[in-house]
C-alpha cells in the first residue's frame, strides 16, 4: 500500500495535474541561491499545505560557479596521473506552519577524496538549525 507520494522538479500546474489522481504530500525542486526559479512553486506549496525539500545541486555551472554553489565537483587532475573530487550536498526545510513556524533543519554533508599519497579523505556533517524572526 502507497501512503504517501512525493513529485520531483515540477511546476505548479504538475502539481495541480498530480493532485487530480492523488494527494501530493512532498515536492522536491532545486532551489539554492542562484536557483530561486522554484519560488512560485514554495508559495503553492505553503498554501496547500505540501511540503516542499529543496535541492541545492548548483545548477550544472561551470567548475568555479559549481564548487561556490556547493555541488558535485569534476575530479581534478593534479599532475603524475593524481586526481581529487569534492562532493557536496545540502537539504534545508523550514517549517512554514503552526507553533514551530520559521523553524529551520538544514543537513550538510561534504566528502572529499584522492589519490594523493601525503593527502587523506575527508567526511563531514553538520546539522544546523535556525529559526527566522520577522522585524517588520
Amino acid at each position: 500500500m502507497i501512503r504517501h507520494v512525493g513529485l520531483s522538479e515540477v511546476s505548479v500546474a504538475d502539481i495541480k495535474d498530480a493532485s487530480k489522481a492523488f494527494k501530493v504530500a512532498t515536492v522536491q525542486n532545486r532551489f539554492n541561491l542562484i536557483d530561486r526559479n522554484s519560488s512560485d512553486v514554495i508559495d503553492y506549496c505553503t498554501i496547500e499545505g505540501i511540503g516542499f525539500i529543496m535541492v541545492s545541486t548548483g545548477g550544472g555551472q561551470p567548475y568555479p560557479a559549481r564548487k561556490a554553489a556547493g555541488c558535485v565537483v569534476p575530479k581534478i587532475w593534479c599532475g603524475n596521473g593524481r586526481s581529487e573530487w569534492e562532493r557536496d550536498l545540502t537539504v534545508g526545510y523550514v517549517v512554514q506552519a503552526g507553533p514551530l513556524k520559521n523553524l529551520g533543519f538544514m543537513w550538510k554533508n561534504a566528502s572529499w577524496r584522492n589519490d594523493i599519497p601525503s593527502q587523506r579523505d575527508q567526511d563531514e556533517n553538520l546539522l544546523i538549525l535556525s529559526y527566522s524572526i520577522p522585524l517588520l
